[in-house]
């Protein structure tokens, strides 16, 4: 396949992310580097191109707008500003370097996209993850153009089982639609992951969480689930790592709940600090869960691969795409993530028995390793890419029923 491809995404590193890793760690292993990424104008990108391996053009017109509170009516707003600003540099790129084909990184730059593909009638491929297409059933006109962009979309790529669930409500055909793994952490080797463990001592049973500080996260759950163990006298400590807009209510949960000693708040880690604090834990702990009301739900959990990368067992909330990530019963548990007593009891049993907690972080590694490679995701895409060109229409998709074996 010689046909240049663009790739337009609003959401690529040196900012960080679950999208941002997503984009440029898929990309990175394509075979065909007939590839040209436009991303944001960034002041600190240039180390970061000079050492990626295809081209990166920075446009200013894919700036994030922070004037707009981050909700789903922001991604809306987003597109708008992108598609207004963005239009005719687009249209001077794609002349300039004759695409054949357009990949959007995100659904916010789709409506670019799709008024290219009605003026040039090139092809495009939408990436789409959860939360930025849920919709409420009063969400009339939110739908509607979500369904324009799918109607119009060669193929979606997605992540999660969920998140095809949610595309298929807009009419899209399964064959249509793409799924890839993930893969697992590519932490550069660096002396600054021995990091520093503030509180933490030896002895301790520590359990991680490892993201924004955010309430579909789950972190003031458990902090209640810790209140309830208090009674049996565990040595635990809860190490927290990240920033966001709910720290404040969690450190007066935990003054209200009694646990402020056993939880240490690291704040934000750069991303090669971060493979000490998962090798420092005993057990990692998100139990995301969907907030309705606001939308938000996690349509991965990227994380739980990074924690099964060290052999570390995981609970996690049974929402969203999580289901995908963690295997029950058998890379850790799946929990319902507003229920702290069933947060409380899954950390007990991994506590209890520590060959099982060790089993468990053994068999998610085995599974990372052999499951979750960035290189899979990108030959599904390539695949994709090439039976398009050919005008096929079947769909090349990352089959997960057939699981490695765990004996």
């Amino acid at each position: 396949m010689n046909e240049k491809i663009l790739v337009l995404t609003s959401d690529f590193p040196p900012t960080s992310g679950g999208i941002q890793t997503i984009i440029s760690e898929t990309f990175r292993r394509f075979e065909n580097k007939n590839i040209i990424i436009i991303a944001p104008a960034h002041p600190h990108s240039q180390e970061f191109d000079k050492l990626y391996p295809i081209p990166i053009l920075r446009c200013k017109f894919l700036k994030p707008f922070t004037f707009f509170p981050f909700t789903l009516t922001h991604i809306f707003k987003k597109s708008f500003m992108f598609t207004f600003f963005g239009i005719l540099p687009l249209i001077r790129i794609i002349k300039s370097y004759k695409c054949s084909f357009l990949i959007c990184g995100h659904i916010a730059v789709s409506p670019l996209a799709l008024l290219v593909r009605r003026l040039f009638g090139l092809p495009y491929l939408t990436f789409v993850y959860a939360m930025e297409i849920l919709c409420l059933p009063k969400e009339c006109i939110r739908r509607k153009v979500l369904q324009i962009l799918f109607q119009n979309s060669t193929k979606v790529i997605t992540i999660s089982k969920f998140s095809i669930d949610e595309i298929r409500k807009f009419g899209v055909a399964k064959g249509n639609i793409i799924k890839i793994p993930l893969g697992y952490p590519c932490f550069p080797e660096s002396e600054e992951n021995l990091g520093e463990g503030g509180k933490i001592e030896d002895g301790e049973f520590k359990i991680l969480t490892v993201g924004r500080l955010v309430e579909r996260k789950g972190h003031d759950k458990v902090l209640e689930a810790l209140s309830l163990l208090r009674k049996k006298r565990y040595k635990i400590k809860y190490v927290i790592v990240g920033e966001g807009p709910m720290k404040q209510n969690l450190l007066t949960l935990c003054k209200k709940f009694g646990v402020e000693k056993q939880v240490e708040f690291i704040g934000n880690v750069t991303y090669s600090q971060t493979p000490f604090y998962y090798k420092m834990c005993d057990l990692f702990i998100m139990p995301s869960r969907y907030i309705k009301a606001k939308k938000d739900v996690e349509g991965f959990g990227l994380v739980y691969l990074e924690a099964n990368f060290f052999g570390k067992p995981v609970i996690a909330g049974r929402s969203g795409g999580v289901p995908d990530a963690v295997i029950e019963g058998v890379t850790g548990f799946l929990v319902d993530p507003e229920n702290p007593k069933e947060i409380a009891n899954a950390i007990i049993k991994l506590f209890e028995n520590p060959d099982l907690a060790k089993k468990m972080g053994e068999q998610g590694r085995r599974r990372v390793m052999e499951e979750f490679t960035w290189e899979r995701a990108a030959r599904i895409i390539e695949e994709n890419l090439m039976a398009v060109s050919k005008g096929n229409k079947g769909c090349t998709m990352y089959d997960d029923t057939k699981r490695v074996n765990m004996g």
